[in-house]
């Protein structure tokens, strides 16, 4: 057993003025290891991370830019028995790690919880959790494990380490999507998990956002991720998981009609699903319930 219970991740670029809120939210415990791993900032400010004795500042020196690679190196570092990630503009709830305590002598590999969210820009309900409130809510409600394929983020989960080292799971170093394929391996490959409804992490949604952006080099890597999501899925007889392509080819046109044509034949030729099922039907509209229902609220 770790002298260290947990390991926080966090990638950090350029986010000099989120990373202390973040950092004040993670409690002062000797049995959490927390990992900066700094993408060659501009200009970092050091003062920021020297209050913390179990704090580790790295610099990823690797030559791959990206969170991905922020990540893994954080991995190759981290001595806890459980990881979570964390995102520098993001931040914990209060008694996030005395939930996580709740769980650290059960036998469950991951336990996935509802995350919150809400937009840097104050005027705006932000909607950015729900997708994954709904998934949470299945399992625990339904015993639906639809988390296990479907929550892409690596956010808002507590993770047992030995889980992705035994099965030598590691992010994409790409430069978007670099998560979609570390959740899913972890999904697939634990023996047991659990939800619970309590709500442990607050995403902050911004205009500069990576989910955000839509240039062609982002687009094609979210569209080769889920390329090797669904493979992975075929190879592990689960087609019924598979994700449809239906809003990566919409983005492709945004790049002309011969790359909308050239895509539709590759998902077509290797069997993934072009459209829309009536399972994923189903979740749209929940999850546009959902978001109708916030943005009503607010």
């Amino acid at each position: 057993m770790s002298k260290y219970r947990y390991t926080v991740i966090i990638p950090f670029y350029n986010a000099n003025e989120t990373i202390g809120r973040l950092l004040n939210t993670i409690p002062s415990r000797n049995d959490i290891q927390i990992l900066v791993i700094d993408d060659n900032s501009d200009n970092t400010n050091l003062e920021l991370f020297k209050t913390r004795s179990n704090l580790q500042y790295i610099v990823n020196d690797t030559g791959v830019k990206g969170a991905g690679s922020c990540r893994n190196i954080g991995l190759n570092h981290a001595l806890g028995d459980f990881v979570l990630f964390c995102d520098a503009d993001d931040y914990m709830l209060e008694n996030a790690f005395n939930i996580f305590d709740e769980y650290y002598n059960s036998d469950f590999d991951i336990i996935y919880f509802k995350p919150t969210s809400i937009c840097s820009n104050i005027d705006h309900v932000s909607v950015r959790h729900v997708a994954y409130e709904i998934l949470v809510d299945d399992l625990v409600n339904m015993g639906n494990e639809d988390c296990r394929y479907k929550f892409y983020v690596p956010w808002s989960k507590l993770i047992r380490r030995n889980l992705i080292d035994e099965n030598d799971i590691r992010f994409d170093q790409v430069i978007a999507s670099n998560d979609v394929n570390f959740s899913l391996k972890v999904g697939f490959y634990a023996k047991r998990v659990s939800g619970d409804k309590r709500s442990i992490y607050c995403v902050v949604e911004s205009n500069n956002s990576l989910t955000k952006k839509t240039s062609e080099e982002v687009i094609d890597s979210r569209y080769y991720a889920m390329c090797r999501y669904n493979e992975f899925l075929v190879n592990n007889n689960l087609k019924d998981k598979l994700n449809p392509m239906t809003f990566h080819l919409k983005n492709s046109l945004k790049f002309g009609i011969y790359k909308l044509l050239m895509r539709f034949f590759e998902t077509k030729y290797y069997g993934y699903p072009t459209f829309h099922n009536l399972s994923s039907i189903k979740m749209l509209f929940r999850k546009y319930a959902l978001i109708r229902e916030i943005k009503n609220k607010g």
